[in-house]
């Protein structure tokens, strides 16, 4: 059901049923009688080049509550035996699953069925939140993943950083879709490359992922 263009994630669901503080070192104090020892030179590191890999990437989303809502639903879903992740979505929101998908392979909505066209931009004022597995990139690097889902036509990339998912390493990707503005997260979750994307109200987004986690046992 999947397209490996980002770009056409809403198409292939519906065709199937989504940075030291440099101060300058204080000098030891130095015998009356002896000379004043010259202060070290500090070496500045160059800058790191635009496609070198960012160290220590800032969080995302910014680091969640202790606790989930206690009004919220949680989804649960296995990659494999002992090995998958957790989300959680308001009440009110609605968790879809087509049956004969991966049970990883989810959308969430904001609205109630029937209030929007599949495969329509989503309206600004709803959300829809897809969590796709991408298994046929499977054995490949991150970045090769981003690269391969990103290639194709019917969209453009606005802005792409590296970042962490609750620890798990992660790609960010900002597009400009058929579909209108959308964020994309894409990681390994174990050995399975995932994409999480958003559309519509993306001021949901991020709350809501923050929520993920990686389950094992």
């Amino acid at each position: 059901m999947l397209r490996r263009q980002v770009f056409v994630v809403v198409l292939a669901l519906a065709l199937a049923a989504c940075a030291g503080q440099t101060g300058t070192p204080a000098p030891a104090p130095a015998a009356a009688s002896a000379p004043v020892a010259a202060q070290p030179t500090l070496a500045v590191a160059a800058p790191t080049a635009p496609s070198a890999p960012t160290v220590g990437a800032p969080a995302f989303p910014p680091a969640p509550s202790a606790n989930v809502p206690s009004t919220w639903k949680q989804y649960k879903a296995s990659v494999r035996p002992g090995e998958g992740y957790i989300i959680a979505v308001p009440t009110t929101w609605r968790i879809e699953h087509t049956p004969g998908t991966p049970e990883t392979q989810v959308s969430l909505y904001s609205f109630v069925a029937g209030t929007a066209n599949p495969g329509a931009p989503v309206s600004s004022d709803q959300t829809k939140i897809d969590i796709v597995p991408l298994p046929e990139l499977a054995g490949k690097t991150l970045a090769d993943i981003v690269a391969a889902s990103t290639s194709g036509p019917g969209g453009k990339v606005l802005d792409q950083r590296q970042v962490s998912l609750n620890g798990i390493p992660a790609e960010r990707v900002d597009l400009d879709t058929p579909q209108g503005k959308s964020i994309a997260l894409f990681f390994l979750l174990g050995s399975q490359p995932m994409v999480i994307q958003g559309y519509g109200d993306l001021s949901t987004f991020e709350p809501i992922v923050s929520t993920l986690r990686e389950t094992k046992g």
